[in-house]
């Protein structure tokens, strides 16, 4: 069976709830904000509610402005926006107010900030909740309406005019729907809004949609929205530019410089099992060999990544981390802290939007943990490559001192024993040597012999040393 395409013609009510999740360490700015959309372009009207809140005579305009109990950092701005003509039109309408009042150069001079920057100023992110009622009760069945005459209404800063949106998921809260259209996924400001579509079969559940669900700072979704938000906002400090291209772009040139240094190892010489020469390998270590590779720059690439590239993405991870943990503890329905929400996190159950939110925080997570492992393991390549090569160098300078220490040693053996070579000794060595022409009792002729059996010691102990180094 097909489903219903939704005409407007079939919705009343277009209502638009703008939520500003903001930084409690960003209030001043936070206070001029509501300061000016208290009072301009004319003066709000004060009204009783349990936190601060305004509307116009003709209440067309909503505004909102409390901390959330619940947590320690933010603070939510709520603007909610009604019109009564056509429900796209309305939307149009009301977006088109948002963009102006964010562009607005009065803005700018009383808060210091205006449209993109006040946005990024702010903290979190900020939601986009586009509403209406069907005109009818209950003639439609909104768990199968086809949205796609509503879709190319609905507008945020975050999606490019060209573009439609379409729903990434939904939800049923009590009788109402809601369908999740965009993420912040890419940058701040502007571009940190997350789009929703909400459509209440009847006026009661409006109401209840309204008040329960969307305003106010016990509002059953501003919670899990903001925990939301947070893990984007987290995701975007690691996606943007060329930082994670960079980051693989070192960790390479790190694995690089260290199999050409394990290369140049000499593995016998570090006295090395079979199995473990294979080790030392590059390729068996998977770092890649016989390659040309300019070192000079390690040491710089070397401390950015340790100090502060890998610090940064294992930072990121455990705040991905605790907002994942969040979530599991919102979803959760029998604790003491979410009593209050038990009723709507009830009707949520294995909530479709939540789940989707859920499964962007885990994928975040485990790129930063690939992230922060494939920095360790360059790291560890690199130690790996510098100690062998410091190991070397000690083998070699331990080779070389025992060489100067034979060599100092020959030769003491080879003048002490010269010393015994007088005139009988020179004279029964000339003769062995058939050199009986020469004069045993010349000084001169009994140095050289000495010099001479000074050099067939130093090489007869040189031999001796070879052949137990051999042995």
């Amino acid at each position: 069976m097909n489903n219903h395409k939704i005409s407007e013609n079939e919705l009343t009510e277009a209502t638009l709830f703008i939520t500003l999740y903001i930084n409690r360490q960003q209030k001043e700015i936070a206070n001029k904000l509501v300061n000016y959309l208290s009072s301009e372009p004319s003066p709000l009207i004060p009204f009783d509610m349990p936190f601060k809140a305004w509307q116009n005579q003709e209440e067309t305009k909503f505004l909102f402005y409390f901390d959330i109990p619940t947590t320690s950092d933010t603070s939510v701005i709520q603007l909610v926006l009604n019109d009564d003509q056509a429900v796209k039109t309305a939307w149009d309408a009301m977006y088109k107010k948002l963009i102006g009042i964010l562009a607005d150069q009065t803005l700018k001079a009383q808060v210091g900030f205006a449209d993109d920057q006040l946005l990024r100023e702010l903290g979190w992110g900020y939601s986009l909740v586009y509403q209406a009622r069907l005109a009818t009760e209950n003639s439609i069945d909104l768990s199968t309406a086809d949205l796609d005459n509503l879709l190319p209404a609905i507008r945020s800063p975050s999606i490019p005019e060209d573009d439609t949106p379409y729903p990434l998921a939904k939800t049923q809260i009590a009788d109402n729907w809601l369908w999740l259209l965009d993420i912040p996924d890419d940058d701040d400001g502007l571009a940190a809004g997350m789009v929703y579509l909400a459509l209440n079969p009847t006026e009661a559940e409006a109401n209840y949609f309204d008040e329960q669900v969307l305003v106010g700072p016990v509002a059953t979704f501003l919670m899990p929205d903001l925990i939301a938000h947070k893990g984007y906002h987290e995701m975007r400090q690691y996606q943007p530019g060329s930082i994670i291209k960079d980051y693989n772009q070192q960790l390479k040139y790190l694995r690089g410089v260290a199999g050409q240094m394990l290369s140049q190892i000499k593995p016998a010489a570090l006295g090395l099992s079979d199995e473990m020469l294979k080790q030392v390998k590059p390729e068996q270590l998977g770092l890649p060999a016989g390659s040309t590779i300019e070192a000079k720059d390690m040491p710089t690439q070397y401390g950015y990544v340790v100090g502060t590239r890998l610090p940064s993405f294992d930072d990121l991870r455990v705040a991905i981390a605790r907002q994942l943990d969040n979530y599991q503890q919102w979803w959760q329905k029998d604790t003491a802290e979410n009593a209050q929400h038990q009723p709507i996190l009830k009707e949520l159950g294995d909530d479709e939007i939540l789940a989707y939110h859920q499964s962007k925080l885990q994928t975040a997570y485990s790129e930063l943990q690939l992230l922060v492992d494939e920095g360790n393991n360059a790291i560890n390549a690199v130690r790996a490559a510098v100690e062998a090569t410091r190991t070397q160098a000690e083998l070699r300078r331990e080779q070389q001192q025992r060489w100067f220490d034979l060599l100092l040693i020959a030769i003491g053996t080879g003048l002490a024993t010269a010393q015994i070579v007088d005139a009988n000794a020179a004279k029964a060595l000339l003769y062995w040597v058939a050199l009986s022409s020469v004069d045993p009792t010349n000084r001169l002729h009994q140095l050289g012999m000495q010099f001479l059996v000074t050099i067939l010691v130093i090489g007869l102990v040189a031999g001796l040393w070879k052949l137990h180094k051999r042995a």
